[in-house]
């Protein structure tokens, strides 16, 4: 019996041992990746990645969509998803950037927050954030295409659980999405300490871009203006955050970062305003290309992710949250105003 209990402890050691040496050299191999990568060219990195994202999107899935190639096209749409998460996150994490440096709050902050929210014995400012939410829910949404639309990037899943749950059961699914997104974006994706700054360099570097907009949505849309209601409209650019997050992070946030990351690299551009304006020429070109085909879209989009560039390109004023806001402000006047294409080339196949 003593034996039996020896052998069972000796195997449970070398077990140990085993994952141990196993867990070493998967750290070895990130720790390879990561200093491969590293020494990588960022501007190379970033020709390659997007060259592959356009080839799907502009290439294969257009006509998979076209050829009523299921399987092609469900592998098309997992290759982009690929990309965009490489863009999102693995390319970042392999060149040991942090979310500060993406203009997010930081995990630390996080861990303060959890911390204070257990440790808090006033609710209050808590359930504020769930009712201000909840209160523009409940002006914006009055049918259940409305409830859907809050959020652009899971509203179309949403409405295909129609048929399979009911018109009730999406409309709570809806507003679960809606509350718990909403108080992670504006209590953890926020970075608190350069709001104003970040704000005031958007407003400067905007500006001109959003006044044209106005006053081309004065005098060519008046009679849009009249027929929409503040409520909406406010209620629509306080979600379109959301759409806004899902495109600034790989684009902004990737695009951005490896050029600015790249120009300081090579020493034939020294001058640091020259670099902002090549790193702001090349974000809002990429981002305007995405939007292809929709040309008025995309020239609203180029220039919209020109004049964002700037204050991100800066550590001071950086801020994601700030950036998305203010894209928010512009798709509001193009969804709202502007009566025109909102389609890319793949999901222009869907009309």
């Amino acid at each position: 019996m003593v034996d039996n209990d020896f052998s069972t402890e000796r195997n449970k050691g070398k077990r140990g041992i085993v994952r141990h040496a196993v867990s070493q050299i998967k750290e070895t191999t990130m720790d390879k990746v990561s200093r491969r990568l590293s020494k990588f060219n960022p501007l190379l990195e970033l020709l390659i990645v997007e060259g592959i994202y356009i080839i799907f999107n502009w290439v294969w899935l257009p006509r998979a969509r076209i050829a009523g190639n299921v399987a092609s096209e469900i592998a098309g749409l997992i290759m982009v998803g690929v990309v965009l998460i490489w863009m999102s996150f693995i390319s970042h994490y392999f060149r040991g950037r942090n979310l500060d440096d993406l203009g997010c709050a930081t995990p630390i902050k996080y861990k303060l927050l959890l911390k204070k929210f257990r440790n808090s014995n006033n609710p209050r400012n808590v359930l504020l954030f769930f009712g201000i939410y909840l209160l523009i829910f409940i002006l914006f949404t009055t049918n259940i295409i409305d409830a859907t639309k809050l959020l652009p990037v899971l509203g179309p899943l949403n409405m295909n659980l129609v048929p399979l749950i009911g018109n009730f059961a999406v409309v709570i699914i809806s507003i679960i999405e809606y509350e718990v997104l909403l108080f992670f974006a504006t209590r953890i994706m926020l970075k608190l300490e350069n709001v104003k700054e970040s704000f005031s360099a958007n407003f400067v570097n905007t500006f001109p871009l959003l006044f044209v907009l106005i006053l081309v949505t004065l005098i060519e849309f008046p009679e849009r203006i009249e027929s929409v209601a503040l409520v909406d409209a406010m209620a629509y650019m306080f979600n379109y955050i959301f759409w806004a997050f899902v495109q600034q992070v790989p684009f902004m946030g990737y695009v951005n970062t490896q050029v600015r990351e790249g120009l300081e690299r090579q020493e034939l551009i020294t001058n640091h305003r020259a670099r902002k304006f090549i790193a702001a020429g090349i974000t809002g070109g990429i981002f305007a290309i995405v939007h292809f085909p929709a040309w008025t879209l995309s020239i609203i989009a180029g220039f919209m992710s020109f004049f964002l560039s700037f204050a991100y390109y800066e550590k001071e004023t950086r801020n994601m949250f700030m950036t998305c806001i203010f894209h928010a402000i512009f798709g509001l006047i193009v969804v709202f105003f502007f009566d025109i294409n909102m389609q890319t080339t793949y999901t222009a196949l869907f009309q």
